[in-house]
């Protein structure tokens, strides 16, 4: 882009002096209203202009090396800006990537929570199963020292 610019103002540089050079009149065809006219001052060829055009001349000949000196400038921050550009690229890629580490580690956690989940969860159930019941061990045990006793007691003829 600063290549643009600089061809531009080159241009409107070049246009603003060549194009009263170009519109000069001759000597000889002159008018009242001509503001340059090209003619030969002491044997020198050259173009002549009224003072209004001279000073504007005067003036983009002044203002062309600031106009040179703003497009050097305006081309190292241009440098720069794509320098700085690179640079949140970059660091927007490593953020992903960082990012994208970090939800594999998150959701390997996940994975081993569920797993730890599913584990407690069968051993709480493996704990509250019928067979370990307090209430059926000691209904079982009455009944067997019940019957083991009236076994007993049969055995010994006390029926």
């Amino acid at each position: 882009m600063m290549k643009w610019l600089a061809c531009f103002l080159t241009l409107v540089y070049s246009a603003a002096i060549a194009r009263p050079v170009l519109g000069c009149d001759v000597y000889d065809k002159r008018t009242p209203d001509s503001s340059c006219v090209v003619m030969k001052v002491d044997g020198r060829q050259g173009a002549w202009f009224d003072l209004k055009t001279a000073d504007g001349i005067r003036l983009l000949k002044l203002e062309y090396p600031q106009l040179k000196q703003a497009i050097k400038d305006y081309e190292r921050l241009q440098a720069l800006r794509d320098y700085q550009v690179k640079q949140y690229q970059d660091a927007w890629a490593l953020s992903l990537d960082i990012s994208n580490s970090l939800l594999d580690e998150q959701a390997v956690y996940v994975k081993q929570a569920r797993l730890a989940r599913q584990a407690r969860d069968d051993a709480v159930a493996e704990l509250n199963a019928w067979y370990r019941s307090p209430v059926l061990w000691a209904g079982g045990g009455v009944v067997i020292t019940l019957g083991v006793g009236a076994l007993v007691a049969y055995g010994l003829g006390k029926f």
